[in-house]
């Protein structure tokens, strides 16, 4: 699980935050399966890893 949980922060990572255009690349298999599995975690559990998300994003970009 902590694996995968790895994963998916690196992939939330990669997605545009707020309202920027949102890039047409498409995903890969796994990254697509990884979306999968963020959609199917609790309510709390996205809101927790959004929150991360937002925080790695912000201090690595300062």
């Amino acid at each position: 699980m902590a694996l995968k949980t790895h994963y998916l922060v690196q992939l939330l990572r990669k997605l545009p935050l707020g309202r920027s255009a949102f890039s047409c690349q498409r995903l890969s298999e796994e990254e697509s399966n990884l979306l999968e599995h963020f959609r199917a975690l609790p309510e709390r559990d996205r809101i927790a890893l959004r929150l991360l998300c937002s925080a790695i994003h912000r201090t690595s970009t300062s």
